[in-house]
């Protein structure tokens, strides 16, 4: 599977710096093609977000460079999945010590969160931690990842409902994020990669004032069919939710998979 992809980032309409990374990578091994999509939010009540956001970003140019190639190269199909959740999860371990201790050398306290989308051919896997977003849009839209925040928790456990989740004032508090957990658990997930389909990856200043229906109105795959077109989606929805009063730092990438044959 291919894919094509833009992005917007934007420091949003009150900030002035963008504490928000993004990472698009391409390569190939034999005849597998192989993409990666990371989107992380360097977080904005602490210290230096965007060196959090920014290391964890060369963290994964650096893995998808190196270690994933070895895995492939080594591992036979039926261990390449096992190996892969390993490895991540290993990188985002080694970040998390190596952040925090940048910050207590210092005496400030920074992190991040992180959504990686990889494909490899038509399988895809996801680590995420945090509030940033993988969504996956075909003939609906659905939430891959689940946001680790205290809002979330309390919705899953049954003590505050959707609707007030959207506007409670603790939305924003998170449970674990890169390089301020003194413990992280990185959720993992992997599946195969739908046809003409459209993985969008995004901080929560993109989404909190976009609704998921405008979202899947906005991104449907059949009408976008180059990567020019992505890009204008992305900065559409972008200039929206600042129109709409966004003051937090607006990320969004988004990637159209299709067959080359096609």
């Amino acid at each position: 599977m291919e894919f094509i992809h833009s992005f917007c980032s934007h420091p949003g309409a009150v900030k002035e710096k963008n504490q928000d990374s993004l990472l698009i990578e391409r390569g190939r091994i034999g005849a597998t093609s192989f993409y990666l999509y990371v989107v992380c939010d360097g977080m904005g009540g602490l210290d230096k977000g965007e060196v959090a956001s920014a290391e964890l970003i060369r963290a994964f140019s650096d893995w998808f460079r190196r270690e994933l190639t070895q895995i492939w190269q080594e591992k036979s199909c039926q261990y390449r999945d096992g190996a892969i959740e390993v490895s991540l999860k290993q990188l985002l371990e080694r970040e998390n010590r190596k952040i925090a201790a940048y910050g207590r050398a210092r005496g400030i306290h920074l992190g991040s969160t992180v959504s990686a989308f990889l494909s490899a051919g038509d399988r895809y896997y996801i680590v995420h931690i945090g509030d940033s977003r993988v969504y996956e849009i075909g003939g609906a839209l659905s939430q891959l990842t689940d946001d680790h925040t205290l809002v979330a928790r309390e919705v899953q456990e049954g003590k505050l409902g959707p609707k007030e989740a959207e506007t409670d004032s603790r939305r924003n508090v998170l449970l674990q994020c890169v390089g301020a957990s003194d413990v992280i658990e990185p959720q993992f997930l992997k599946g195969t990669v739908g046809k003409d389909t459209v993985y969008l990856l995004c901080s929560d200043g993109f989404r909190h004032t976009l609704s998921p229906k405008e979202l899947f109105q906005y991104f449907q795959p059949g009408p976008i069919t180059t990567a020019q077109q992505i890009g204008d989606v992305c900065r559409e929805l972008t200039q929206l939710a600042m129109d709409r009063g966004e003051e937090d730092n607006i990320t969004v990438l988004a990637a159209r998979s299709y067959r080359e044959d096609d």
